[in-house]
């Protein structure tokens, strides 16, 4: 009878451990069953940023190089400075055509003021040949002056009326010279102002200053070098505004919808820190159709892969000011594709990816509203690394230098 209750036991406690076995691989699968209905995850991820190149403007020697790899620059800040004397010297040379420009202006406004008299004085004369003609053939038949004196005011008078017309003519190529304009407006002189502008930003472009701020990389440029327009000279790289390009197979990439969650790990500080962000947008096409040779499968050879498509996610910068991260890290990313999930504050205006909200899922009767939200486009261009002010105010000063040699050369 104890042999017989010893069987049952053992019989019993494999019942339970095989029961126990099974409740435990049902918890693992119903796990994985609710991830990949709730989740899509891939660890094809990486941080992007904005890679800022800093070109040459003009022509020139470098003479110093102002910054280093891994330093921080404000924007507008030196970065490199070229030998300015040829850039020095042309602009002297339109400071001094600007004059000439003013000054010919002038004279042709003056001389269009002799001709005006002039043609003035020679009409007079021609009436007054008039008049004398007119009497020297009343008093000519009875002898009161001679048919010789008679031809001389004849022959006179188609002089001046030839002059007056040389006059005229002279006149009309001088008014249409200034016809419109003043001093300050005259074509020669605008040309001559635009010859100056650019000489002048030639010259002030000799000091080569940072379009946004960030941190220097990959710096090219060396004292001595000789450089030309789009020469390379080093990369800005902006912290403050980064995002994560995570690539999902297509297989995947259907509940994926611009602003639902998502949690990145970094390979950098590991599974210990935790990103939050939202999904932006999804690239409108899989990485072949940006291949230097797209593949070409209409000829029928070819090898079916599963594609991979981007998928743009948006960081919080307060994330990113406590714990920095740097475009090209690795990460695992992890969306939440089980509701509609969270969308920018301010959708129909203003975007920013500080504050969100959450979205109800769609009822039914929206559900084709719902599918077209893969089109959207939670992506902005509100950081300042998408605008530059280092260049805004570089023709004030030579707007105010020309209306200087404007004012001191035209005629008082």
């Amino acid at each position: 009878m104890s042999t017989r209750k010893r069987l049952l036991g053992r019989r019993n406690r494999r019942i339970r451990r095989l029961t126990l076995i099974l409740l435990i691989l049902a918890l693992i699968f119903a796990w994985f069953w609710y991830r990949n209905q709730r989740f899509v995850s891939t660890g094809d991820a990486y941080v992007r940023g904005n890679v800022i190149p800093v070109e040459a403007l003009v022509s020139g020697t470098v003479v110093e190089v102002a910054t280093e790899d891994t330093q921080f620059v404000h924007e507008g800040q030196i970065l490199v400075r070229l030998q300015g004397h040829r850039a020095q010297i042309a602009l002297e040379k339109a400071k001094a055509d600007l004059a000439a420009a003013v000054r010919r202006v002038q004279a042709a406004f003056d001389e269009t003021e002799v001709l005006r008299h002039r043609l003035d004085a020679q009409t007079a004369q021609v009436k007054r040949i008039q008049h004398d003609l007119q009497r020297f053939r009343w008093v000519v038949e009875e002898g009161g002056v001679s048919q010789k004196t008679l031809q001389n005011t004849e022959d006179r008078l188609r002089e001046l009326r030839a002059r007056v017309r040389e006059t005229r003519a002279d006149l009309r190529r001088t008014e249409s010279q200034i016809q419109g304009t003043e001093v300050d407006n005259h074509p020669w002189v605008e040309q001559a102002k635009s010859a100056l502008e650019t000489a002048y930003l030639d010259f002030v472009r000799q000091i080569v200053v940072a379009p946004a701020s960030g941190f220097v990389a990959k710096r090219k440029v060396q004292v001595g070098d000789r450089v030309t327009a789009g020469t390379p000279l080093l990369t800005l790289i902006p912290l403050d505004h980064l995002w994560v390009e995570a690539y999902l197979l297509e297989t995947k990439l259907a509940p994926v919808r611009p602003g639902q969650r998502a949690e990145i790990s970094v390979d950098m500080y590991g599974s210990r820190r935790t990103y939050h962000g939202v999904v932006e947008g999804i690239l409108p096409a899989t990485g072949s159709t940006f291949a230097l040779i797209p593949p070409d499968t209409a000829t029928g050879n070819f090898i079916r892969i599963r594609q991979r498509v981007g998928v743009r996610i948006g960081l919080f910068p307060e994330e990113l000011r406590r714990h920095p991260l740097r475009p090209g890290l690795s990460t695992v990313t992890r969306i939440t594709v089980g509701r509609r999930g969270l969308t920018w504050a301010g959708e129909k205006g203003s975007q920013t990816s500080n504050e969100v909200k959450t979205e109800a899922s769609p009822p039914p009767r929206k559900k084709r509203r719902f599918e077209a939200d893969v089109l959207r486009s939670l992506a902005t261009t509100e950081a300042s690394a998408y605008r530059s002010q280092a260049y805004a105010n570089e023709l004030q000063a030579v707007e105010s230098l020309s209306e200087r040699i404007i004012e001191a050369n035209r005629r008082k």
